[in-house]
């Protein structure tokens, strides 16, 4: 009898999580249609995503991670003119309260220095704001960096990421970026492609970011295959997925994530251990593929360059985004002297970039190379809080390499793809890929030995 009414109990108490999900994502989505501009059809259209955020709490990371292209699908379908910010917040805040009933966050964690360094950067750039030319777009800048670069750095660390946690992130990731890849062939083959143009299929995401999302996936594949050697038939499809992904990087013509993944193609080949003839050949053909099919890029992007710059010499000063990017670094070092311990404010050279290059169409509001941005808007103590977080982040690497070697290569393939991609395009909010990859580095340092078979 007691046994029975104990069971009772424990079915009851069964359905808490259940109960606590739905109220959850009830206020949350309430407040999402209720403090953002995304529209009642958007909301709708995203609730699926709150349940399956709910009932697999990686899922919010992924959309998170390099998946929140299907954020930017579900609401152009909706015709949102925005929202889709607020919507990962909301799915990482799910995902975050779903691990904490499941699993005991340790937060601990937060106590170590690589922790306390980005929380120390964070009050810098949010002190930043107070001097700023541009209060109101440093403001989202801070608020940004908090909700997004902080909490991606934070939640690896205290909700326990064990490999397989990290193995799920990369996979169900590769997996989302996969249908991405089969979009690009289908869409060859209805619409004519010009090499020597760029093309976004998704029209609210910028041709640098779909490459980048596109090179993430390619590295996550190959890494899933080849370094942490997952024999499944899931990422049997991920490689099979990778031409359609390595195709989508061409129609939009972004030469950063191209090289990122030659270059990360090209350590897999040189350094995972246990190589079979097989291995070798198959990351050696794929190194000549995308070789070949970046010479094919550039000659492309150059023959229509110069075809359009004679048509139009006035197209000189639009068309070469490299240059625009120097004369950037150019005036950032200018400024630097000038402002060397506190900096020009957090989003201070967005007036700038206004200023320096008139004639483009689109606001240059960021130097498009991080260590400058930080150096140039919060000062050399930013500067020297984010130097000292990437070398506790690369010690720790090389500390996790002596025991998970796996781990350690993949991450660090991960880890150097965001970088160069921070030093060449985007914000440091942009780039909160890359504090994802630190905070698992970190998490994953800390993985007991036991968990090295899982």
């Amino acid at each position: 009898m007691n046994s029975l009414g104990n069971n009772k109990i424990q079915a009851k108490y069964e359905y808490y999580p259940l109960i606590t999900g739905i109220i959850v994502c009830s206020i949350l989505v309430a407040a999402l249609a209720a403090f953002s501009d995304a529209g009642i059809l958007a909301v709708a259209l995203v609730i699926p995503l709150f349940i399956l955020t709910w009932l697999y709490p990686v899922v919010g990371i992924v959309l998170n991670f390099s998946g929140y292209f299907i954020l930017h699908v579900i609401f152009n379908l909706a015709g949102a003119e925005g929202g889709i910010l607020a919507a990962l917040l909301v799915l990482l805040f799910i995902s975050l309260i779903r691990y904490s009933l499941t699993d005991s966050l340790d937060f601990s964690q937060i106590k170590n220095l690589p922790w306390i360094l980005n929380a120390a950067l964070i009050i810098i750039i949010v002190s930043g704001v107070l001097y700023s030319p541009d209060k109101p777009y440093g403001s989202i800048k801070a608020l940004r960096f908090i909700l997004f670069n902080g909490l991606l750095f934070t939640i690896p660390q205290i909700i326990r990421f064990d490999r397989k946690k990290i193995v799920d992130l990369f996979f169900y990731t590769a997996l989302a970026v996969s249908f991405l890849g089969w979009a690009q062939i289908i869409y060859t083959l209805f619409y004519p492609v010009d090499l020597a143009m760029r093309i976004s299929i998704i029209s609210s995401i910028n041709e640098v970011w779909m490459g980048r999302i596109l090179s993430t996936g390619i590295i996550l594949s190959f890494a899933l295959a080849f370094g942490f050697k997952v024999r499944s038939n899931g990422v049997l499809y991920l490689l099979l997925s990778t031409p359609g992904m390595f195709w989508g990087i061409l129609i939009v013509g972004t030469r950063g994530p191209m090289m990122t993944a030659l270059l990360a193609l090209f350590i897999l080949f040189l350094f995972h251990k246990k190589r079979s003839s097989v291995e070798l050949l198959t990351i050696f053909s794929a190194l000549l593929f995308v070789f070949s099919a970046g010479l094919l890029l550039f000659i492309r992007r150059l023959v229509g360059f110069s075809s359009r710059i004679l048509l139009n010499p006035a197209d000189l000063q639009t068309d070469i985004s490299t240059l625009h990017r120097i004369w950037a670094w150019a005036k950032c070092i200018e400024l630097i002297p000038q402002n060397l311990f506190l900096g020009i404010g957090t989003g201070g050279f967005r007036p700038i970039g206004i200023a320096l290059f008139p004639w483009l169409n689109v606001t240059y509001a960021y130097p498009h190379n991080l260590l400058l941005e930080v150096l140039t808007e919060n000062g050399i103590f930013a500067f020297a809080l984010l130097i000292v977080l990437l070398i506790l982040t690369i010690k720790r690497l090389i500390s996790l390499n002596t025991k998970y070697y796996d781990l350690s290569l993949v991450l660090f393939l991960l880890f150097l793809h965001f970088f160069l991609n921070a030093m060449v395009s985007g914000d440091i909010t942009m780039n909160s890929d890359l504090w994802l990859v630190m905070g698992l580095i970190i998490a994953s340092d800390l993985i007991p030995v036991k968990n090295s078979c899982e």
